[in-house]
């Protein structure tokens, strides 16, 4: 007989391969499903990217406007340490633009 576990989230009783491994856990997996952790990972990262695109005024993936006024005076390094501590964390494209 295969082994079973309830999810925290959904409630469903599952085969102990629906959840992830978790060396922390008395039974070595975590406490939701698959499913259940993929769709909160997602739903997370969704509203993560959402209020980024806000704070860099990003209108959409192909016409990006210039970085806020109030981060535009930050240097790369001041500008990714000020990201993260707001909490943010990912990959950030920055471009430069000089006139000779």
């Amino acid at each position: 007989m295969q082994e079973t576990k309830k999810c925290n989230k959904c409630g469903k009783e599952l085969p102990i391969d629906s959840f992830y491994k978790r060396a922390l856990n008395k039974d070595g997996h975590m406490n939701i499903c698959k499913d259940c952790f993929n769709s909160q990972y997602t739903d997370k990262q969704k509203k993560t990217n959402t209020e980024l695109d806000k704070m860099l005024n990003v209108r959409n993936n192909s016409n990006i406007k210039p970085i806020s006024k109030e981060l535009s005076s930050y240097t790369p390094r001041e500008l990714i340490e000020e990201l993260r501590s707001r909490g943010y964390s990912g990959k950030l494209q920055i471009t430069h633009t000089i006139t000779v």
